[in-house]
């Protein structure tokens, strides 16, 4: 996905463009956790602006990664927006960074969205990967000698319960005092 960036500003007018491309090895090289890529699409504009481009585009493909649990493969969508600023080396000064969009150097007279597209997919790699099936509430979680893997409500409840069980019966009434204390402040 490249452009010539005098070809660009010279022409002037907004380009639409939307292209389909293969980036399996690029990501699995830059990421060990992605097992697959399926073909990416990848739909947006470009504005030419007088001493760079502006970069406004959609990635859309399918990851497969392990699932946190299982480590079984999981098919994960994946839907990122980017905008990004190519600005020349010149120009590119605080003036030129907004908030929302992110500045650039041009390197040469070709626009490359590559490295872009792969970061937006990258970045938007979920931290857990759950199966559907592990999704389920019913689904049972691993566990071992001395040890079980539990969801952070069954914890909590269960914090509660010990907290409850040290107070001595003699001391109750103390210990209520500091719980309506910490609600006061």
């Amino acid at each position: 996905m490249q452009w010539s960036v005098k070809r660009l500003v010279n022409q002037g007018d907004l380009i639409s463009f939307e292209d389909t491309i293969s980036l399996d090895q690029q990501l699995q090289q830059r990421n060990e956790e992605v097992l697959g890529v399926k073909d990416v699409t990848v739909k947006g504009i470009l504005i030419p602006e007088t001493h760079g481009v502006l970069a406004h585009y959609d990635v859309m493909t399918v990851v497969t990664l392990p699932s946190s649990r299982s480590l079984e493969p999981v098919e994960v969508p994946i839907k990122a927006t980017v905008s990004e600023r190519y600005v020349e080396p010149l120009y590119l000064t605080e003036a030129t960074k907004e908030d929302d969009v992110v500045a650039l150097p041009l390197e040469g007279d070709l626009l490359d969205l590559s490295q872009g597209i792969e970061d937006a997919i990258l970045l938007a790699l979920p931290l857990q990967v759950l199966s559907a099936s592990e999704q389920k509430e019913t689904a049972t979680l691993p566990s071992g000698n001395d040890w079980a893997v539990i969801k952070e409500d069954q914890y909590l409840k269960e914090k509660s319960a010990k907290k409850a069980d040290k107070i001595d019966p003699r001391l109750a009434d103390l210990a209520r005092f500091y719980d309506e204390d910490d609600e006061t402040d």
